[in-house]
């Protein structure tokens, strides 16, 4: 494994508080990728290679901003905050055990909960946002959210596009270890985003691969009980023409009423492409809470899908729609089934008109309209 190698800036005099909080230039990492362990002693005995390079970083750069001072936490620090760093870290009787003693999950959890009670700058995460059942998940998110509320700096390495999109400001798409994209988070996750369609089209022989779905084991905070899919009847039914009505009932429940909920709803078609996507966030009584059951029904009046078959997901989501509390997908879906040839996903509202003739054109006058 070869070190990191990164290139400085010139050094200057600078204020308190200026510069960023973080900074890497033309950063790099090769690391020797060998197929045994023979094959790594016979290169240090013959002195011949016999391994392959692995580029993780090419040439890498990024600035983050300030916040306050890197601070971290002294004797009297950790005894005086050693209390809400176990209670967060929720390992009970283990905590006072050896750390050699402990599982992945639970050094993540220790390391988690140490490293947000601190009183530093800058928080790096990678993928640690998937440990423990979904309490501890939703306690993270939480805790992360306010420390970027209170100007810390976040550095957070993730495939959870969702939390990419949501949590940052700025984000750097790797590819092969080069930067493939940097820029605002949203215009990054999207260029991404087309990026696997692209590879989803090229096999699309092939098993599309799977959702994330909200961890199946320990407890969770609310739960998903029931989706139906309907045509505003409520009974159930998988074939609609465009331009119908399509519903979707949904029911989940809580232990905890005080909780407070976002529930999104998407479609996308079996190859993957995503049709659309709609959730409760703008809605002037959301998020819901008060209650241990909820029963809601989407509706959609006029579907404007063309054509196709279609997956449905079901998300059901924290108050600020980041954490996932759980997740169906029906799959398959619902098909749209035109009555005549027919191109392309969508079949929009539209009319046909003559704009040199005015507005107020009469209905003779104009060529076609279609809903």
């Amino acid at each position: 494994m070869t070190g990191t190698m990164m290139q400085e800036e010139p050094a200057r005099a600078s204020a308190p508080g200026e510069g960023p909080a973080v900074a890497a230039r033309e950063v790099s990492k090769v690391y020797k990728v060998y197929d045994s362990a023979g094959d790594r002693l016979r290169e240090l005995v013959f002195r011949r290679p016999r391994h392959r390079e692995f580029h993780a970083l090419r040439d890498v750069s990024f600035a983050l901003p300030r916040g306050a001072a890197l601070l971290g936490l002294n004797g009297p620090a950790i005894r005086r905050r050693l209390p809400e760093i176990q209670d967060f870290a929720e390992l009970g009787d283990f905590f006072d055990r050896p750390v050699r003693t402990y599982s992945s999950g639970m050094v993540l959890r220790l390391a988690f909960s140490v490293a947000t009670h601190a009183d530093a700058e800058v928080l790096i995460i990678d993928e640690a946002l998937a440990v423990g059942d979904g309490y501890f998940q939703k306690k993270s998110i939480d805790r992360i959210t306010e420390f970027h509320r209170r100007g810390g700096t976040l550095l957070f390495c993730s495939h959870a596009l969702y939390y990419v999109a949501l949590v940052c400001d700025e984000a750097i798409w790797l590819q092969d270890g080069a930067v493939a994209a940097q820029g605002p988070a949203l215009s990054v996750v999207r260029r991404y985003e087309a990026f696997l369609q692209e590879k989803e089209r090229a096999h699309a022989d092939g098993e599309p691969p799977p959702t994330e779905a909200a961890p199946a084991d320990g407890r969770k905070p609310a739960r998903l009980t029931e989706v139906v899919l309907h045509d505003g009847s409520g009974y159930p039914r998988a074939e609609f023409a465009s331009g119908e009505t399509v519903a979707v009932d949904l029911a989940f429940e809580t232990a905890d009423p005080t909780l407070r909920f976002h529930v999104r709803v998407g479609v996308d078609r079996e190859d993957g492409v995503q049709a659309f996507a709609v959730d409760t966030r703008q809605e002037p009584w959301a998020p819901l809470t008060g209650r241990r059951a909820y029963r809601l029904r989407l509706v959609l009046p006029e579907l404007p899908v063309a054509q196709g078959d279609f997956r449905v997901y079901v998300y059901l989501g924290d108050e600020k729609a980041l954490h996932l509390h759980d997740v169906r997908i029906l799959k398959p879906g619902f098909s749209v089934v035109a009555s005549e040839y027919t191109v392309g996903l969508l079949k929009p509202r539209h009319v046909w008109m003559f704009p040199e003739r005015g507005a107020a054109s009469s209905p003779a006058d104009r060529v076609a309209a279609s809903s």
